[in-house]
């Protein structure tokens, strides 16, 4: 496991350890089109798509917000947008079921012990809140729009002020 540098990319991480542990979801993605955090930073984002190039699944953080603060500790969400990249102009060829098995995959960590919270003793809740779809100008295979759906993802997290004054900052 990799030493602590920072909760929203040990949450990041966990979103991605979540995907990867739901057969339903790789089943359909394959690994080279699952761009996580190591992908992103050696710019693997495709600029041109082939057929087997999609659909593609991004991880994306979207901001957050400050939900408040005590003398011991402070509350923050913050969301993060699991886009499906696809290459179909019918949605029920790529993107509904992409967006099912994400679905599925969250509901089913809910009712398991040990994502609870995604294993992560400051995150108190982890919701699914909206879903967005638009036509994406993606063209594969002869001129084909696709679709491009994000699905957000909210973190809620509890950071006790001890923890946040004992780490160093990254550099």
């Amino acid at each position: 496991m990799p030493t602590f540098t920072d909760p929203f990319t040990e949450i990041e991480r966990k979103l991605w350890e979540l995907v990867a542990s739901h057969s339903g979801v790789i089943g359909l993605v394959k690994t080279g089109n699952r761009m996580d955090e190591q992908d992103l930073a050696r710019n693997a984002q495709k600029d041109g798509h082939l057929g087997a190039d999609l659909p593609e699944l991004r991880l994306i953080p979207t901001g957050g917000s400050v939900l408040g603060m005590t003398s011991t500790s402070l509350r923050i969400a913050q969301a993060y947008d699991f886009q499906v990249l696809t290459g179909s102009e019918r949605p029920h060829r790529q993107m509904f079921p992409v967006r099912w098995q994400l679905i599925r995959a969250y509901t089913l960590t809910r009712d398991d012990p040990t994502w609870e919270h995604l294993g992560l003793s400051y995150v108190t809740d982890l919701k699914l809140l909206t879903f967005n779809d638009v036509q994406n100008g993606v063209q594969a295979d002869k001129d084909k729009l696709g679709w491009l759906s994000a699905l957000r993802f909210q973190a809620e997290l509890c950071l006790d002020k001890v923890l946040i004054k004992s780490q160093e900052a990254p550099i």
